[in-house]
């Protein structure tokens, strides 16, 4: 018998609300016009890999206060429960805005594809970014003041008046917040001054100062867990002969406080355990991922998988690693005599 056991990855992979007010009178009254259906929405497609609006527009403040908005990041059918480092996910957003009492123009939102800040003026980064083409209007609120391609938001004096917008096919890389929870920080940015820019899209929008922006970080949830950044090891069992319908069993145990996530199809499907062990059972050349998060850093973070012996096969049988790919460098220790392998 001879067990094979590939540690990969010590990693970074339907809604959280991330509340921005600028007053807390209008969130409130925000807050109440979606419960009462007052929203009037749109629905646009993100365009991915775009410069962010720091980059455009130089170091945002996002101080002027002129929205309040509601921020909610939602996952899509095929949202993992975790994520692992070096890949990406892709996720809708639904925001929620109360105008200013002054026109605004050219409305758009940004989110860091990296897990950077949008704001910020790093060589490099790079956003997901969706503007109202004014093609899709009419759509009240929603209108064309300043005559060029992206839509604005007329002045309102009524606070409970709420805009919603939703975007689609944004993308984020998995990186984890304090608490290993996959954070992605947004900016939703606007311009003071109806200026005719006739090339206005999601590739060129710009806000009209430093100030003239909102900017927040939420959190992707699968139904109301948070998405965690995890890293994995996988199993293979194969037998010598080979072919062999013999079941053997596999428990993987991290700490007591870290629950565990198995996938038996490459992670197509990850399943939570809901447990810090897990138990599987594997014939020739089938496999499986232990998951586990692996933040925050400085928390054991160590995983044993351990093979249940069974009668009339080979107990010291060669378990044999490939290189640690992805991110981190764990320890991984090999013992055959005890059937079992570690990763810290």
């Amino acid at each position: 018998m001879k067990s094979v056991r590939r540690p990969l990855v010590p990693a970074f992979s339907n809604a959280y609300l991330h509340f921005n007010p600028a007053q807390a009178s209008r969130l409130a009254a925000l807050a109440l016009a979606m419960c009462a259906g007052q929203a009037i929405g749109q629905t646009t497609t993100a365009l991915q890999d775009q410069t962010c609006v720091g980059n455009r527009s130089g170091n945002l403040t996002c101080t002027a206060g002129e929205f309040s908005t509601i921020v909610a990041f939602q996952s899509t059918s095929n949202t993992p429960p975790v994520c692992v480092a070096g890949s990406t996910l892709t996720f809708n957003a639904s925001i929620g805005l109360t105008n200013s009492n002054t026109n605004r123009y050219d409305i758009g939102f940004f989110v860091g594809q990296q897990g950077n800040d949008p704001r910020a003026t790093t060589a490099g980064n790079i956003c997901s970014a969706s503007v109202v083409p004014t093609s899709l209007l009419p759509s009240a609120p929603w209108n064309n003041q300043d005559g060029d391609t992206c839509a604005d938001l007329p002045e309102t004096t009524t606070p409970s008046n709420f805009v919603s917008w939703t975007v689609n096919n944004m993308k984020v890389q998995c990186v984890g917040n304090a608490s290993g929870q996959l954070s992605i920080p947004y900016v939703v940015s606007y311009d003071q001054n109806s200026t005719n820019n006739a090339s206005c899209s999601a590739s060129t929008v710009v806000n009209g100062s430093p100030s003239k922006c909102n900017a927040g970080t939420g959190i992707l949830s699968v139904g109301v867990n948070p998405v965690l950044v995890s890293g994995y090891i996988e199993l293979t069992k194969q037998t010598l002969p080979d072919g062999s319908t013999q079941s053997f069993s596999f428990t993987a145990t991290a700490p007591e406080s870290v629950n565990l996530f198995t996938s038996t199809d490459g992670g197509t499907t990850i399943t939570p355990v809901g447990s810090n062990t897990a138990t599987v059972n594997l014939t020739d050349n089938n496999s499986v991922r232990f998951y586990m998060p692996v933040l925050p850093a400085t928390a054991n973070r160590t995983l044993t998988i351990t093979e249940t012996l069974v009668n009339n096969w080979q107990s010291t049988a060669s378990i044999v690693c490939s290189p640690v790919a992805g991110g981190g460098t764990p320890t991984v220790t090999v013992d055959n005599a005890a059937r079992s392998i570690t990763a810290v």
